[in-house]
């Protein structure tokens, strides 16, 4: 996950994301295509504490140089159902709150592809359940989603499993 991120660099091989070859560019250069073509959706959601859900989908428009962002920012959290939630911190809301306000974050520029990280992980099986709905939802609309997850009933929800057991992998599917 971290190389498709652009997180980490291959030791070897090309590698090229969305029609960039992204192995030799510099740091600002991966953070120009990480920004514009990821959109990271994490386990423990990353969100800043001292920021409220609209601030912090707001963020990803900031690094992008979007001058007004708060347009996309508050319908990007209406997406995930979160419209009256916009100037809660993280720790007013609930796990599930927290996790559709990191998708809202995730998919506020549009990127082409959300990395999830055990989107699941920290939730009850009903909000689980919903996340998941919502990722089919992104993927019907051409978004590509890329999932780690231990959890086989949240890996079914999936089109396409690849199996990797100790860096090795076990099963493509």
């Amino acid at each position: 996950m971290n190389i498709i991120g652009c997180l980490d660099r291959p030791t070897s091989g090309a590698y090229t994301l969305n029609g960039t070859r992204v192995e030799d560019m510099d740091d600002n250069g991966l953070a120009a295509v990480r920004n514009r073509n990821i959109g990271f959706v994490f386990q423990s959601f990353n969100l800043l504490a001292r920021h409220t859900a609209l601030e912090n989908v707001e963020l990803p428009l900031f690094y992008a140089g979007v001058v007004d962002a708060r347009p996309a920012a508050l319908e990007a959290l209406k997406e995930v159902g979160l419209e009256k939630r916009v100037h809660h911190r993280p720790n007013e809301l609930s796990g599930g709150e927290r996790q559709r306000v990191a998708i809202a974050r995730a998919l506020v520029l549009n990127p082409p592809l959300i990395l999830a990280d055990e989107p699941t992980g920290n939730l009850d099986s009903r909000t689980g359940k919903e996340i998941m709905e919502m990722f089919k939802d992104l993927h019907s609309r051409g978004t590509t989603i890329v999932m780690v997850t231990h959890e086989n009933d949240i890996a079914a929800h999936a089109q396409r499993i690849i199996t990797i057991r100790d860096g090795k992998v076990l099963s493509p599917a």
